[in-house]
């Protein structure tokens, strides 16, 4: 395959994640707007995309017995999954190649991230329950 041709493949599947971003943000906000203003109930559906407080303390409180080593591992793998069969996917089906740095360097953002998404739900849940920490 030429570079052009794959150049084009790769602006278009840049142009199809940013508008799948876009989607899910948007999502996200107006699922948290309907649910804070009363307008639907919370639901499996919506807390794919927006976690009431309530349920956060409840789902935070179930990780930390668990303990920090476990959810780390636990989302690193998860995630991991995700960024494998993702890139897979696009090898397989669009015909990119099979982007090694791309990919360690998605893992690597992972494996920086989690430690400080523990800290931030830490933070958070600390707030909810008006705790200082």
């Amino acid at each position: 395959m030429s570079n052009g041709k794959r150049l084009d493949i790769n602006v278009g599947l840049l142009k199809i994640l940013v508008i799948f971003l876009i989607i899910y943000i948007v999502t996200i906000l107006l699922f948290k707007y309907l649910i804070k203003s009363n307008k639907i109930k919370s639901s499996k559906l919506s807390r794919i995309f927006y976690t009431d407080d309530e349920k956060f303390i409840i789902n935070w409180e179930k990780y930390r017995k668990k303990g920090k080593l476990m959810y780390l591992l636990y989302s690193f793998m998860t995630n991991s999954l995700v960024i494998l069969v993702t890139s897979i996917f696009c090898f397989v089906v669009i015909g990119s190649d099979f982007n090694l740095p791309v990919i360690g360097g998605l893992l690597t953002g992972n494996l920086i991230g989690l430690p400080i998404r523990w800290n931030m739900n830490e933070e958070k849940y600390y707030n909810l329950l008006n705790i200082k920490h």
